[in-house]
């Protein structure tokens, strides 16, 4: 009899294991057409950052850990660099070594490596939701919903950075923080500060997390004091092992105070950034519509009923608000105000069986028709429109000129020259503070030379050539070429190449 009950037993758990599977490959084929599609299928890279991050992890390849950076020559990383993403950089050499040997363009090695971040992302978001005993038809369903549920969301991972990197570390902490597993917090905050320089999320989720328990769930808190002293600590010492047993160690801390803080938190006024600014309402329905009506619902569930969350809905509940607010400082917390929203709805939702019911079925239903039709329209904006090329520019000048200066008109063109004149240097690169930070009277002329080009401003920079990005600075092309002080010496559709006369 017990050897006929412990047969069963093993064909039940075999049998769940199959149906486990077989979602977890189906939400990867689906995951991978889906956003492989437009990844592969675009000419060139979606967004800048990625040609410096793939280029940069080149380097790594070639060279080994990089600690100084003269490519952008006027900032102290010139002689004093830190990889804020060192443990993502890591991770691209594969696709590098593979796209190599099958005789590939670098531009493919991240393609690959976005795309498969991309399907492990929602591949571990259905496994969290299984452990955290969700059926498998319903962990699926949401998996697919979540893929669906932002457009916003959708440009961010499809752009080979480390943000999809990092999207997967906040979701594994967390699920390793609400299980109380201290010893794979640990970890999971170590692999992260190592990874992806927004790993400070792990500490405001954790007090978001463990503040919301304790004011609604005070007599559980206490008596898993025990546990909860555990993970808390264990979060502070993986980010701190993750500071200190780091190949950049102490230039890490010094520029993440000095330099980093300020160019973020306490960013200057006169230094425009895009994914710092505030949530704009186009930004609103377009990126969070979703993700609101599933939190609206559940709120309005709770209240009819007169139910409570559970404790681990409950803080999921209160980061996912907690997260949206802060998205009204930047943008860039919407990559962590999404994952938390989905998955908040995941789990209250199929804790309830609610797909059961027809209101929920129907809701459901709407939703990912929202977001599905979001997505097309997505997709059929990013395939067609047109992407800056400055190929044609950097060969010209790479096959023209000794001079190792380069004065780039534009700061955020510089990861692509970087992918394209890997040995040249830059005035400004990756983010307009560095140059700020090293000379304030070198930045007002760095911005002034748009309004006024001259060459007596190029002196200081000991530049003689001058890229002209065209899609962002077209009226700084027509000037150079009315000025008798410079000459046109090379133009393509996206940019121009000017030279000082002498």
């Amino acid at each position: 009899m017990k050897y006929f009950i412990r047969n069963i037993r093993e064909k039940m758990i075999k049998k769940e294991f199959k149906e486990i599977a077989a979602y977890a490959l189906l939400i990867a084929i689906i995951t991978a057409f889906m956003y492989g599609y437009i990844v592969i299928n675009t000419r060139l890279l979606i967004g800048n950052d990625g040609y410096f991050h793939i280029r940069f992890s080149e380097r790594i390849l070639n060279e080994g850990i990089v600690h100084k950076f003269p490519q952008i020559y006027f900032s102290e990383l010139r002689e004093s660099f830190y990889d804020k993403h060192f443990l993502y950089h890591i991770y691209q050499i594969p696709f590098i070594v593979f796209t190599n040997a099958i005789g590939l363009p670098l531009i493919y090695a991240a393609k690959f490596s976005a795309v498969m971040l991309i399907v492990l992302l929602f591949v571990i978001f259905y496994l969290i939701l299984i452990k955290w005993k969700a059926k498998p038809r319903e962990a699926f369903l949401f998996s697919l919903l979540f893929a669906f549920s932002s457009t916003i969301f959708a440009f961010r991972i499809i752009m080979p950075r480390a943000i999809t990197f990092g999207i997967i570390f906040f979701l594994i902490t967390l699920f390793f923080i609400l299980n109380k597993d201290w010893k794979k917090t640990l970890v999971s905050c170590y692999l992260f500060a190592l990874g992806y320089f927004a790993f400070p999320i792990t500490l405001i989720s954790l007090v978001v997390i463990f503040a919301s328990q304790f004011l609604a769930f005070r007599e559980d808190y206490i008596k898993e004091i025990a546990a909860n002293r555990k993970v808390i600590s264990a979060a502070f010492f993986g980010i701190m092992a993750g500071i200190i047993i780091n190949p950049f160690f102490p230039t890490n801390i010094i520029q993440g105070i000095t330099t980093d803080l300020k160019a973020s938190i306490f960013r200057a006024a006169e230094l425009g950034n895009a994914e710092w600014n505030a949530i704009t309402t186009d930004f609103f329905f377009s990126g969070i519509l979703p993700c609101a009506l599933l939190l609206i619902a559940a709120v309005i569930y709770t209240l009819k009923k007169r139910e409570k969350f559970s404790a681990k809905e409950f803080s999921l509940f209160s980061l996912a608000l907690f997260l949206l607010i802060l998205s009204a400082k930047s943008v860039r917390i919407l990559d962590f105000f999404v994952p938390a929203a989905m998955l908040f709805s995941a789990i209250f939702i199929a804790r309830r069986n609610l797909l059961n019911k027809k209101l929920f079925k129907t809701l459901f239903a709407i939703i990912l028709v929202i977001g599905i039709v979001q997505y097309v329209m997505f997709a059929n904006t990013m395939l067609n429109e047109k992407q800056q090329d400055f190929s044609a520019c950097a060969k010209y000048i790479k096959e023209n000129y000794q001079e190792r200066i380069i004065f780039n008109s534009t700061y955020d063109d510089f990861p692509q020259l970087y992918y394209y004149l890997p040995s040249y240097y830059f005035i400004a690169g990756l983010d307009e503070y560095y140059l700020y930070d090293y000379s304030k009277e070198l930045f007002n002329k760095y911005r002034r030379f748009s309004d006024e080009p001259s060459a007596s401003l190029l002196k200081d920079f000991n530049a003689r050539i001058v890229f002209v990005d065209l899609t962002q600075k077209p009226k700084l092309g027509e000037k150079l070429q009315k000025s008798s002080e410079f000459k046109r010496e090379f133009e393509a559709d996206d940019c121009m190449v000017f030279k000082v006369v002498s």
